[in-house]
């Protein structure tokens, strides 16, 4: 039997006395929360080929305590298949996680050698005690600010990030941590613990049924009938729902507007929406492929519009105004759900979403500007890149909502 480092158990006495000692820092009834501190001790373990890996202590300049780790990795030109390291927190005793998945995440401090990074080529897993393990990759979500740099900066992950049900590992009996290394890089690692967390860090928004036509007559309704809850680097974009149509609408900044000479599954590459998102409020938001249930649609944003689904790579009919503003121009859509071959989202449910803005001129595509992650562009073929929606059923009070 596995002994558990996160559960205790105490003495009661029959006449409770008052406990003038101050409560074990805990979360839930796991009270195994610092994973690393300050050595490198029998509780860590790390690939042995110095010309892969090789891992010390730091002696000052450390975030915390009496030291940290200074980790310098290679694996493109190592010879080792597999580069990694493992901790087996609080004496390798069996670590019950399964109550804290969702309100705990791990967090520790790093810090550069030299340089900005936008990112960690690490994966992250828990393994149990019989071998089954949950993986996170790194995002740039995760980190503060989203870069590391040579001052101490601040990761934290959410247990709800984990991809649990690859391997079904047994979150009661947590054996250890590892972090797996990819690519190379020089990087001082401090203060690994578990930490109370409210999720995960992909952003979400709610989305709400459509109540307002476009207006009679005209090509911009002023976006006055669905609130842009979208927000992008160079503009907002807004969606809304019915029994039998999705409506899409944008406000888009761009001092070249409306360029985009592209047709079928190249309107990428130019002035152009994305919109990708779960019809199956089921499937599961950590996958790193599409199932059949999810969608990637476009509009090409000229006064010739085109709405694709790179899906079913098939052009689609639907209802589109573009206006052009004095900064930018308006987008105004409604899309048959029938026409995208799905079924409506389902009010009171949660499904997976991204949004991105396609900035262009004459030659092409300039840059892409992303909703929930901006630095990872996969989102057309990884859902885990992608935020949340939460279907409402009705405007629950107009006054709340922000229109703009």
């Amino acid at each position: 039997m596995a002994l558990s480092g996160c559960v205790e158990v105490k003495q009661a006495a029959l006449y409770p006395q008052p406990n003038t000692e101050a409560a074990e820092p805990h979360i839930a009834n796991c009270y195994a929360l610092q994973i690393f501190d300050d050595h490198i001790t029998s509780d860590i373990w790390y690939t042995q080929n110095t010309s892969c890996i090789q891992i010390d202590e730091l002696k000052s300049g450390q975030y915390a305590g009496e030291g940290a780790l200074h980790i310098k990795w290679n694996k493109p030109q190592s010879e080792c298949d597999w580069i990694g390291m493992g901790v087996g927190w609080d004496d390798w005793f069996a670590k019950d996680l399964h109550q804290i998945v969702d309100s705990a995440a791990i967090q520790f401090y790093v810090r550069n050698v030299s340089g900005v990074t936008k990112g960690l080529p690490w994966a992250i897993a828990f393994e149990d005690y019989g071998n089954a393990q949950a993986w996170c990759g790194m995002s740039p979500n995760f980190i503060e600010n989203g870069e590391i740099t040579e001052n101490w900066t601040k990761v934290t992950i959410p247990l709800s990030e984990f991809d649990y049900d690859m391997q079904e590992p047994d979150m009661r009996t947590v054996k250890q941590m590892i972090i797996q290394f990819e690519g190379d890089g020089e990087i001082y690692l401090d203060d690994i613990k578990l930490v109370r967390s409210s999720g995960s860090t992909n952003k979400s928004a709610s989305v709400y049924p459509y109540i307002a036509p476009f207006t009679e007559g005209t090509k911009n309704s002023a976006l006055v009938s669905i609130p842009l809850s979208f927000e992008l680097e160079s503009g907002s974009i807004g969606v809304a729902y019915t029994a039998n149509q999705l409506h899409v609408q944008a406000k888009i900044i761009d001092n070249t507007p409306m360029q985009n000479s592209k047709s079928g599954t190249d309107i990428w590459n130019g002035d152009a929406i994305e919109i990708a998102f779960a019809t199956n409020p089921e499937a599961n938001r950590l996958r790193k492929t599409f199932l059949l249930s999810d969608k990637h649609i476009g509009i090409r944003c000229t006064d010739k519009p085109v709405i694709w689904d790179w899906s079913r790579n098939v052009e689609i009919q639907g209802e589109v105004y573009i206006t052009k503003t004095a900064d930018g121009y308006v987008v105004e859509a409604s899309i048959p759900w029938s026409a995208l071959d799905c079924s409506p989202w389902q009010a009171g449910k949660w499904y997976g979403f991204e949004c991105a803005i396609d900035n262009g001129d004459a030659k092409g595509r300039l840059h892409q500007m992303r909703w929930n992650d901006n630095y990872n562009a996969d989102f057309h073929i990884n859902p885990s890149l992608w935020g949340k929606i939460e279907v409402n059923s009705s405007w629950t009070n107009w006054s709340d909502i922000e229109v703009k």
